[in-house]
């Protein structure tokens, strides 16, 4: 039996990480990774302290693109509704990956509490894959979270500190609010996506353009 864990480094599938290193084989576990390489650099420091820490190696299991090589290829620019970056970057991959496994397995996401909706969708999509959603069915807190993540003495991503995610910059299911955040902190960043809606004629988000968030 293998334990896939799907290891986006973010603070909710590192803590589960934690957990399970406690309750599986260490032989079993697969941390799998997917990278959309659109990432802070400090996300992947954060992910090699964790993975040194329970002493589990990160597989890596990648599309090989970034986001804006995908919208590129697909003709598409992703947003929130249809997140295209995401299903061809992390979902489309880990299918690939549960296909070579020569073995029973099953898939660990670390959705937390509130995130059931994720949880049935995933589920009802996926049907022949056994998930298992541990802080959601454990009804763990993110102050717990939080908590045991600095207990390891590892710092959180330095996205945490302007962000509840630690995942690509900018993200196409971003909203307004972060968007903002990403023109502040990331402005080398804001402006490629900027270009992309020139280029592409369409918004990231619903009825709004990132070129009018300031007067909004």
């Amino acid at each position: 039996m293998k334990n896939v864990i799907a290891f986006s480094g973010g603070i909710q599938s590192s803590y589960m990480t934690l957990m399970l290193v406690k309750e599986l084989p260490k032989s079993s576990i697969i941390l799998l990774f997917h990278d959309t390489k659109t990432e802070p650099s400090d996300n992947y420091r954060f992910r090699r302290e964790i993975s040194e820490y329970i002493g589990i190696p990160i597989t890596e299991f990648s599309d090989g693109r970034d986001i804006w090589q995908v919208f590129d290829d697909e003709n598409f620019l992703g947003n929130n509704r249809i997140p295209i970056c995401s299903m061809k970057l992390k979902v489309i991959p880990a299918q690939k990956f549960y296909k070579k496994i020569n073995d029973d397995f099953v898939v660990y996401i670390g959705y937390n509490m509130y995130e059931h909706r994720r949880a049935q969708k995933i589920c009802a999509r996926y049907p022949k894959i056994k998930y298992k959603f541990p802080l959601l069915e454990r009804k763990i807190s993110m102050c717990e979270i939080i908590s045991g993540i600095k207990s390891t003495g590892i710092t959180l991503p330095k996205m945490y500190k302007h962000f509840k995610h630690a995942n690509c910059v900018p993200c196409a299911r971003m909203g307004k609010s972060d968007w903002r955040k990403v023109k502040k902190f990331y402005p080398d960043r804001f402006k490629k996506a900027l270009e992309y809606e020139k280029k592409f004629g369409h918004s990231f988000m619903k009825n709004t353009y990132l070129k009018d968030l300031d007067s909004m």
